[in-house]
């Protein structure tokens, strides 16, 4: 529903923006004020409707977990998550679920995956753009490392609140977090 709220709201707008094109297209003023409506339309929605029951989703799966057996720390972080081989035209996030920071791996526990990188395998944490991104409502941050030889990357985006907007704040600080894990406990006691 997060995806698809959004959608009714931008597809009117784009949709008679594309009707005026093919009306006339020596015309494009009218074709890009409903273009542009579109676009202000779809950033709202996705500002607001964007991570709809979001809440709910957050708490259900707490008690899935535990259901499960599975042990989520009451400092994880609800998170979306995606590996760099999934792709979907409707949701950035290939799964949902907790990123806990442990003191020698960071671990990812959704609804259907389950990833733990130790801090030995993590080779740097970085941002990176999602479609999120280039709306300014967010964008991934990245864990690349090496295990048994191989390049990995959790790529996870915070889903704390339940306004997108506000989880860019949340993003930034998550990022921190990450990167004083990474460089050791002398960081973290060095931060304190």
């Amino acid at each position: 529903m997060g995806n698809l709220i959004p959608m009714t709201a931008w597809l009117p707008f784009t949709g008679i923006g594309i009707f005026h094109l093919v009306q006339d297209p020596t015309n494009l003023d009218p074709i890009w004020s409903w273009l542009l409506a579109g676009v202000a339309a779809a950033w709202l929605m996705v500002n607001f409707f964007g991570l709809f029951e979001n809440g709910k989703m957050q708490s259900e799966l707490r008690r899935k977990l535990e259901f499960r057996r599975v042990k989520v720390p009451a400092d994880a972080i609800f998170v979306g998550m995606s590996t760099p081989s999934f792709s979907s035209l409707l949701d950035t996030h290939e799964d949902v679920g907790f990123l806990a920071i442990g003191d020698d791996a960071v671990e990812f526990m959704g609804e259907h995956r389950r990833i733990r990188i130790g801090r030995d395998e993590v080779r740097r944490i970085r941002s990176r753009a999602n479609i999120h991104t280039f709306i300014g409502l967010g964008g991934w941050i990245c864990i690349d490392g090496v295990t048994d030889g191989k390049a990995i990357r959790l790529q996870v985006e915070p889903r704390v609140r339940s306004i997108m907007i506000a989880n860019v704040l949340g993003r930034r600080a998550l990022r921190g977090r990450l990167e004083t894990w990474f460089r050791g406990p002398e960081a973290q006691v060095r931060k304190r």
